[in-house]
């Protein structure tokens, strides 16, 4: 049979969780993947395996797989098998008639190991901005023909504008690099006196994930006849509770955690908590569905992701999964935190001085900028994910160095006084002068 020379598609997409778990391992055995894989990794791979050599190959796809790390096998493999022409990140910009936000990828299969072009990398996100270079366009496709001529600037079309980067790249040899315009990762520590990421001092955390939340978080719990006993209902940090720096108005969800306070995870003998167990055992269907907490030799009644109980009690930075900005605050409540959110821990108070340095660089608009720059991976409303691999790189000055100082200062006035954006606004120069990196326009005027 004769392969194809050529192959236009727009393969399926169908998560991990969409596919259960014996179907997605199925799939990434099978094609040789590993991690979270969605159906059309295997797809790409099936596709560019039965194209013939030079054969060109255009998909249109969720952008996911370009910035997080369960596309790290799909984007080596992608990278090993074709020259990559062309990579349209069409985010925002509801190109097509999809919940994903997409982008299109246009490669050649290679007849060699040796990748012989660079990339024209375009990144199409709206803007509420507008640059020094706009241009006027009558029809969306117009943004397709700018970008493949490496346009850089805003174009207006109707009442929308959009914000076009474009260059001729080189696609980073590490799958562990995002797929994205970005500075070379070594000038940041050119331009530094001394740089560290966040991963260097401290450990990045999703919160907890009980898998039935209907079941364990509520915020009616007294109203109920067989409300489980106090001691095991705990105080909830969720996303809608978090605003820069500390906690404002919180909501009065609390989380029914069944573990006792100990340094190892510890379930809760029922017999102990009648009243909880009377609470389980009306869901008790709902809980031993939950076949993978029973297959892992763990109780019907336990949270899937609950942390180590004595953990929740050190200070802590807690913050959304997604928002547009930065939101980092500083928990000394011995709260627990959602599933929803992700949280770092200070176990001493050497750490908890690192916590006040991170929240103070992370609360700026130059941290929006070098996000962007690095990661780039914005949801629709131009909302950014700050999950556990974007935010153990953020970059950090030397916390010794006098910069460090006034950073923990600026953070700490803000603590106390909630929210102070010109604080944010002095961390950022600082940030700027010591990186050397120097802030568009549109990030300067974000905070103000």
């Amino acid at each position: 049979m004769q392969k194809p020379n050529v192959i236009i598609a727009n393969p399926p997409y169908v998560r991990t969780q969409v596919l259960g778990s014996s179907k997605s391992q199925g799939i990434a055995n099978l094609f040789l993947l590993k991690g979270r894989v969605d159906l059309y990794y295997a797809f790409l791979i099936a596709m560019v395996n039965s194209l013939e050599d030079k054969g060109i190959i255009g998909v249109i796809t969720s952008n996911r797989f370009l910035y997080t790390r369960s596309g790290e096998s799909i984007r080596e493999f992608l990278k090993a098998k074709l020259n990559i022409l062309e990579v349209y990140d069409l985010g925002d910009t509801k190109f097509f008639d999809a919940a994903v936000l997409p982008a299109i990828i246009i490669g050649q299969k290679k007849n060699t190991k040796v990748n012989s072009t660079k990339t024209s990398f375009s990144k199409i996100y709206q803007s509420q901005f507008l640059s020094t270079n706009t241009k006027s366009i009558e029809k969306k496709e117009d943004l397709l023909y700018l970008s493949s001529n490496l346009f850089n600037g805003t174009v207006q079309l109707n009442n929308s504008s959009y914000l076009i980067n474009s260059s001729s790249i080189n696609l980073p040899d590490d799958k562990n690099t995002p797929w994205t315009l970005t500075e070379s990762k070594s000038q940041l520590k050119l331009n530094a006196k001394k740089t560290y990421i966040v991963k260097d001092f401290l450990k990045v955390k999703v919160g907890i994930k009980t898998t039935a939340d209907n079941v364990f978080i509520r915020n009616d719990w007294n109203s109920l006849s067989n409300c489980p006993e106090e001691d095991l209902l705990k105080s909830l940090i969720s996303s809608c509770d978090i605003h820069r720096w500390k906690m404002n108005n919180p909501t009065a969800n609390k989380i029914l955690y069944p573990y006792l306070s100990a340094e190892s995870r510890v379930a809760v003998d029922l017999k102990s908590f009648p009243l909880a167990k009377k609470y389980f055992h009306s869901y008790e269907d709902q809980l031993k569905g939950r076949k993978y907490v029973l297959e892992a030799g763990r109780e019907w009644f336990e949270i899937w992701v609950p942390h180590k109980p004595l953990d929740w009690k050190y200070p802590k930075l807690v913050f959304p999964d997604i928002s547009k900005e930065p939101q980092f605050m500083l928990d000394l409540e011995g709260d627990l935190v959602n599933g929803n959110c992700y949280w770092i821990p200070a176990y001493n108070k050497e750490d908890e001085q690192l916590l006040y340095l991170v929240m103070g660089v992370s609360n700026t608009n130059f941290l929006e900028y070098y996000y962007d720059l690095h990661f780039g991976n914005k949801l629709y409303s131009g909302k950014r994910r700050f999950i556990t691999q974007y935010v153990e790189k953020f970059p950090l000055p030397d916390p010794n160095s006098i910069e460090a100082e006034k950073i923990i200062k600026f953070a700490k006035k803000s603590f106390v006084s909630a929210d102070n954006n010109e604080n944010s606004l002095e961390i950022a120069e600082i940030l700027s002068d010591y990186f050397n990196m120097k802030l568009p326009k549109e990030y300067r005027l974000s905070l103000k």
